[in-house]
């Protein structure tokens, strides 16, 4: 029975956490100067999610936000940033989170989280250069695809600058508010309603 209610609590976390990561998903700030790139802060509760629960579960949380991203927002340009989504997100909170649950210190979180954003945005490299061609040529043939020495350019200007900065705003958010949320998520947490304080962490202090 304990392992079925921590089993629907862990689904319960993660739907909340989703929840939120669409909501920040939709309040979107253009890129000066390209304007498909759009800021947001939806991997805070993403991270949250994967350093508390594990990477599975933050991509988990990723896919479900995408999914409904793309529910919500059906237009063919804001669909065909969801892949990319993908494969930037999913990297970020699996290694963030792979790497800050073997040591959990506020030092590792902190490189943790700075590991995450360099291989995510390293990862954008080829996955922008190879697989975004394809993409338009499969899914979006209206849309002219760039040349290699455009793509490069387009790339080490304005996509890997853009990663870059949207990774370290989301990383700095979530390294303020985790400590205070995590504490409501963890699988170990008894959480005082009143005090708002974990029960297990003060018994053992």
């Amino acid at each position: 029975m304990k392992r079925s209610n921590n089993g629907l609590k862990r689904i319960i976390q993660i739907s909340l956490l989703a929840s939120v990561a669409t909501l920040l998903m939709l309040i979107q700030i253009p890129y000066p100067g390209a304007g498909w790139l759009k800021f947001d802060i939806s991997n805070i509760p993403v991270l949250i999610g994967g350093c508390a629960l594990g990477p599975i579960a933050g991509l988990l949380i990723v896919i479900i936000k995408l999914f409904l991203f793309g529910i919500i927002r059906s237009s063919p340009g804001e669909l065909m940033g969801l892949p990319m989504n993908l494969i930037a997100n999913g990297t970020l909170v699996l290694v963030t989170s792979y790497i800050y649950r073997r040591v959990k210190t506020q030092e590792n979180a902190l490189f943790s989280l700075f590991v995450g954003v360099i291989v995510s945005t390293l990862i954008m490299i080829p996955a922008n250069y190879f697989v975004l061609p394809l993409y338009l040529k499969f899914f979006a043939p209206n849309i002219p695809i760039p040349p290699p020495s455009q793509m490069l350019t387009m790339l080490f200007t304005v996509v890997i600058p853009f990663n870059l900065i949207a990774g370290f705003l989301n990383i700095s958010l979530t390294f303020i508010v985790y400590k205070r949320v995590s504490a409501f998520i963890r699988p170990d947490a008894q959480i005082n309603l009143q005090s708002g304080k974990d029960v297990r962490a003060r018994s053992r202090g």
